[in-house]
């Protein structure tokens, strides 16, 4: 095992019911939110409703940017980035799964940064700071509601693009497994193969040495994640099992599967950003046409 820096600032909340505390939770974050949303679901499942009146009930003031796409758009973020100018907002709240909450974490950092937020994906500017953020997942699959890392796809260019910093990292998340039963059985497949990915790409790459606890972190969790997709695809409505992949989901990508193995790379990741650039494919059924490394 080799040393490493691990710290994890954000703060998750976990449970059924847990989306009824998003209000308690985001207070303290500022006085006017910018609400970054998909596209319908959550209207046609009631989380829309019951986010508002929690904002509402608290006086909190608050910005719509919705129509967020599978794969996040350059130009839907800047949209997001001017209108949380314009209307001088001081924090986000990203209510969907990965792709809401990287666009969220995006514009976070574009709303505060002098350069245009492409660079930071393209290495030519380095974030200094962004808007807190604050999650409400729908969607477990790409760990991005308790890590630093998000993607983007310019869709003038369709380069897709992913970033890490340390200003990404949600402040508070919430995991609320009941949000996830309306999740359609390809979607849930598709994100337990993107967790799978996260966990067994450093899993085969990595340089680390002797490393039985990562090795055997990451062979429980995968096993445990087949568990759960197999018990949610003969029954959807099984909470225990969408709760089990919900937190197998951040625990997948939020650094503790790869600290201390040393350098590792991600293949597969890197050749299906293209895929889903081009084709416009959800990320995990782009990483299911790719075979494993190793």
């Amino acid at each position: 095992m080799q040393g490493f820096v691990f710290h994890n600032p954000t703060k998750i909340v976990f449970g059924t019911g847990s989306s009824s505390q998003l209000s308690a939770h985001v207070t303290a974050l500022g006085h006017k939110a910018l609400l970054v949303y998909g596209q319908q679901s959550i209207k046609k499942s009631g989380l829309y409703d019951k986010i508002v009146s929690q904002l509402q009930e608290t006086g909190m003031a608050f910005v719509e940017h919705g129509g967020v796409k599978s794969n996040p758009s350059l130009t839907h973020a800047r949209e997001g980035i001017a209108k949380a100018r314009a209307e001088k907002v001081d924090f986000v709240i990203a209510v969907g799964g990965g792709s809401v909450i990287d666009e969220a974490k995006s514009i976070a950092a574009g709303v505060v940064a002098e350069d245009d937020v492409w660079r930071f994906y393209l290495g030519e500017a380095k974030i200094e700071k962004a808007l807190p953020l604050a999650t409400v997942l729908t969607l477990p699959a790409t760990g991005s509601e308790m890590n630093g890392n998000a993607v983007i796809t310019n869709d003038e260019t369709n380069d897709k693009l992913g970033l890490a910093s340390p200003h990404f990292y949600p402040r508070v998340s919430i995991l609320d497994p009941s949000l996830t039963v309306t999740v359609p059985p390809r979607y849930t497949a598709a994100s337990a193969v993107d967790i799978v990915s996260h966990l067994t790409e450093s899993y085969f790459t990595n340089d680390g040495g002797w490393t039985p606890l990562q090795e055997y972190y990451v062979e429980g969790l995968v096993k445990t994640v087949m568990a759960a997709t197999r018990r949610i695809l003969q029954n959807p409505e099984d909470l225990e099992a969408r709760a089990t992949l919900m937190w197998s989901a951040t625990l997948g990508w939020n650094g503790l599967n790869v600290a201390g193995v040393g350098a590792f790379s991600m293949p597969c990741h890197a050749l299906e950003h293209p895929i889903s650039a081009l084709y416009d494919i959800a990320h995990g059924a782009g990483l299911a046409l790719l075979p494993r490394p190793g």
